[in-house]
């Protein structure tokens, strides 16, 4: 009632400013009309979550919410809302990227302007394989940063190995019931935690700072030339903020309070977390199941040529599937090695068929193909 209380009087207010506009009003008429329009705050009901928004729809529930709004779906269909579904195909993920770290999202349109200071967006995707694979794969997504900022999880699938008994009623154990409701007692108790207009700074005990500087230069060892992350850099350059990130919300879940430091213990459990988590990030690149490099560029040349029905694939093709994956110069010496050992045989088709332009081709040995080898 409140609520639209508030939009009755702001829009009957609006009103008598354009009637007064319409009739000639004075010039002090309409200012004190829009005075008291100005005094009144405009007030939204309260939406903690949505599952399908346009990118303009986000970024105005964003604002009406205060900078905070969570998208929760067990579909992907909203990451093809944002590779723009609704707006011929063309992409607008800022409000996604600004919101990722707090950032201010001023938005200047002929028909609408949004001010949202330190926007904050959660966003929860439990899809199908096939949808994290589309976001990986989408190069507008991955060339702006978008697909990096993700925390994924992969786990086994069940299916194949759940029972049903046709003689029992499925019931939730006493240990899911305890687990749902500790999880909802806990919600709760953070949505209950005062909302402050000003910046909230969590500190760190002596203990917890000395366990994450080591696992900072644990990190950054393993992104630098020859280290483990070298070429997923733009995968794992966040791990070490995302550890920070993970270590203030358990403090949060644990105790709610932003006055006491981040405890060592807290620290540990972030940082067994983030090691979890890379390893599942690590884990849909592809990039724990391979031995070789040689490996890895095979089975994507294997990939590629069953998608399309074919024994060639063109340079240009490697590079556009690899290149993200492999430098230059480990991607050359993976095919190189590949040819040496007959899997693969290269070759330059005429300059008139391509006008000069073709980098080349591949033909793959039917054996692989028949194979997977």
């Amino acid at each position: 009632m409140e609520i639209q209380n508030n939009i009755d009087i702001r829009e009957s207010l609006i009103m008598q400013k354009n009637n007064a506009k319409k009739k000639g009003g004075s010039p002090d008429e309409i200012r004190r009309i829009n005075q008291e329009i100005a005094k009144i705050q405009e007030m939204h009901a309260l939406r903690l979550m949505t599952t399908d928004s346009t990118n303009e729809a986000l970024t105005d529930l964003l604002q009406e919410q205060g900078g905070k709004i969570g998208i929760m779906c067990d579909e992907g269909g909203i990451f093809d809302v944002a590779a723009g579904l609704y707006s011929e195909n063309n992409s607008n993920i800022n409000t996604y990227l600004c919101a990722y770290d707090g950032q201010s999202i001023f938005v200047d349109r002929m028909t609408r302007c949004v001010e949202i200071p330190r926007a904050t967006l959660t966003v929860g995707i439990f899809a199908q394989y096939k949808v994290l694979s589309s976001l990986l794969s989408n190069t507008s997504f991955t060339g702006k940063g978008l697909t990096q900022r993700f925390i994924y999880c992969l786990p086994e699938s069940r299916i194949g190995t759940r029972t049903l008994s046709p003689m029992q009623q499925p019931e939730k154990s006493i240990e899911f019931r305890q687990a749902e409701t500790a999880y909802r007692q806990l919600i709760h108790t953070l949505l209950k935690l005062p909302n402050t207009e000003q910046d909230t700074c969590l500190t760190l005990t002596k203990e917890s700072r000395i366990l994450f500087a080591d696992y900072y230069n644990t990190i950054e060892g393993r992104l630098g030339k020859g280290g483990e992350f070298e070429e997923y850099r733009d995968y794992f350059g966040k791990s070490a903020g995302r550890t920070l990130r993970i270590a203030g919300l358990l403090h949060l879940a644990e105790c709610q309070d932003i006055h006491k430091p981040v405890d060592g213990n807290t620290m540990l459990h972030a940082i067994f977390l983030s090691e979890y988590f890379i390893s599942q990030t690590m884990k849909i690149l592809g990039c724990d199941k391979y031995n070789t490099d040689t490996d890895f560029v095979l089975e994507k040349l294997i990939k590629r040529c069953k998608k399309e029905n074919t024994n060639t694939i063109s340079v240009r093709q490697i590079n556009k599937d690899i290149r993200n994956r492999l430098s230059e110069e480990r991607l050359t010496d993976a095919l190189l090695e590949l040819e040496k050992h007959n899997y693969i045989q290269f070759y330059m088709p005429p300059k008139n068929q391509y006008n000069g332009r073709s980098k080349g081709f591949y033909t793959i040995n039917p054996h692989c193909l028949s194979r997977n080898c």
